[in-house]
């Protein structure tokens, strides 16, 4: 996978931002009392706000959608 050069900065921010969710998940489920990780903030969080599960499949959806329509404009 080649990355452009203005593409690499912000690989190397979200890589940061994802080594920091996982170091505070491990921090957070180490903690016996609250146990308030980042899976139990969203689920409870998604009880009272509906918009939350909705923008994460948003989300979710415009990565993959956008990978299937590059693959079939290759094939042509």
């Amino acid at each position: 996978m080649k990355l452009g050069k203005n593409k690499t900065g912000i690989m190397w921010i979200m890589m940061t931002v994802l080594l920091a969710i996982i170091g505070y998940d491990a921090w957070a489920c180490a903690d016996r009392e609250n146990r308030d990780t980042v899976s139990h903030m969203v689920t409870e969080s998604s009880k009272k706000y509906l918009l939350i599960p909705f923008i994460f499949g948003l989300l979710v959806g415009h990565f993959f959608w956008s990978q299937n329509s590059r693959e079939e404009d290759k094939k042509c």
